[in-house]
């Protein structure tokens, strides 16, 4: 015959059975929804890795445009400059020129009246 000590430890045995099988039971499911929520966060990095690698080729193709573009804008101020300093050479030229016959003009008609005023007195007899 069991004693009833013995019947008292076996009904703790099945109580701890069971406890160890509810625990088991539940460490399953945590580590289901541990895996689930790895699962999900592995998927969000490699979507936020993929954007990431987006983005930095968004940012090469920037660079390369905007290193085009500051070429092109050297370029252009470098034609800006030549065709600038072409102009205010020939505006140069067209002033000198014009200051020249300004002078010319000045002197023939100094000359003339210095002429005139000389032989007036002459023309006037």
């Amino acid at each position: 015959m069991i004693s009833k000590e013995q019947s008292d430890i076996a009904l703790l045995r099945k109580d701890i059975e069971r406890v160890e099988q509810r625990m088991d039971q539940r460490f399953e499911v945590v580590e289901q929804r541990i895996d689930g929520l790895e699962q999900r966060m592995d998927q969000r990095m490699d979507g936020l890795d993929k954007r990431i690698d987006g983005l930095d080729e968004r940012i090469n193709d920037l660079e390369d445009k905007i290193e085009s573009v500051e070429t092109n804008l050297r370029a252009e101020i470098k034609s800006v400059e030549t065709t600038l300093r072409g102009e205010i050479k020939s505006i140069e030229t067209r002033i000198t020129s014009s200051l020249r016959w300004s002078a010319v003009f000045v002197v023939s008609v100094i000359s003339a009246v210095i002429a005139f005023l000389t032989f007036w007195p002459l023309l006037s007899q």
